[in-house]
């Protein structure tokens, strides 16, 4: 009987233990980790922007075809831009990435090096012809992205648009010569847009001669003079310059 007692008392004595135990864990145990830099919630980008309200870019090349000038305007209320350059060096992917401050700006200029400088030795990425670029615009309104495909070529006598839309031809001399959709519009315009705009940036700032231009589709060929629009009746030109097509 007194042994029974002995076996009961050890019992409660162990509850007695194991409840504290459990009671002294419960008030000690760390609180809920709350991170203090929470991550951004993502921006949309927004791609589908009227061509009217989109930016004018342009692509320069230098005299070596080594380095490539982005020139952006009309860029609206945008405050930083992006920029991502992308294109392949004997099959190698390369690019270039970058941004910059548009607050108080009208024309923003960028230099981009198709190769890599250290301690002023550069080396350079050899048998760039063509490439891509990205260009994202914030802003109080958000991210506006844009994109556009160049080619990159020396001497030839015919530059065509990678969508296959616009083709020019003539006698070119051997500068490098860059063609792009310009993403936007130079200067207002009257009339709808049907293809275009294209730009044909050179080196050297070429002329050309028996050059022409040619869309894929039926339209008004309008020529920037650097102030407004002048229509193209027969498609013959001895400029270089931009180009778009209207809907007759």
């Amino acid at each position: 009987m007194k042994s029974k007692f002995i076996i009961l008392g050890v019992v409660l004595i162990l509850g007695i233990l194991f409840g504290a135990a459990y009671f002294f864990l419960l008030r000690h145990r760390p609180s809920p980790t709350v991170d203090s830099n929470p991550s951004p919630t993502p921006v949309k980008e927004v791609t589908d922007v009227p061509l009217k309200e989109r930016p004018f870019l342009q692509l320069i090349p230098r005299a070596d075809g080594k380095q490539l000038t982005l020139r952006l305007s009309r860029f609206g209320g945008a405050k930083t831009l992006e920029y991502e350059l992308t294109y392949q060096s004997q099959g190698i992917p390369r690019g270039v990435i970058g941004s910059a401050e548009l607050s108080g700006q009208t024309e923003i200029s960028k230099d981009l090096l198709l190769g890599s400088c250290s301690r002023n030795v550069c080396r350079y990425d050899e048998g760039v012809d063509s490439g891509n670029i990205i260009l994202r615009l914030r802003g109080q309104d958000g991210v506006r992205k844009f994109d556009s495909n160049f080619i990159l070529k020396k001497g030839e006598s015919e530059l065509a648009s990678n969508d296959g839309q616009f083709t020019f031809s003539g006698k070119l001399g051997t500068a490098y010569y860059v063609l792009l959709p310009t993403i936007g519009l130079p200067g207002p315009i009257d009339g709808e847009v049907a293809a275009g705009p294209y730009g044909i940036f050179a080196s050297d700032g070429s002329s050309v001669k028996n050059g022409r231009v040619t869309f894929s589709t039926d339209g008004q060929i309008h020529f920037w003079d650097g102030k407004s629009w002048a229509e193209i009746s027969s498609g013959n030109v001895d400029r270089l310059g931009i180009y778009t097509l209207l809907i007759p």
